[in-house]
């Protein structure tokens, strides 16, 4: 990655576009994560994604 591909990715996280798909890909994680049963389901993974999007990236969170 170039520095200015890394300088174009950070500005777009930083903008509430950026904000918004991140919020959006961890809700769709989430929701994935969440259908995984037994030892396979990966309970720490979804609470540090949850707190994520709850306190940053609310903005791309689906309002229900």
């Amino acid at each position: 990655m170039s520095q200015k591909e890394k300088k174009e990715a950070l500005e777009l996280l930083d903008s509430i576009r950026g904000q918004a798909l991140v919020g959006y890909a961890l809700e769709t994680a989430i929701n994935k994560f969440s259908k995984d049963k037994g030892r396979y389901r990966q309970v720490t993974v979804i609470a540090d994604m949850q707190l994520m999007l709850d306190h940053i990236f609310f903005i791309g969170k689906a309002q229900k």
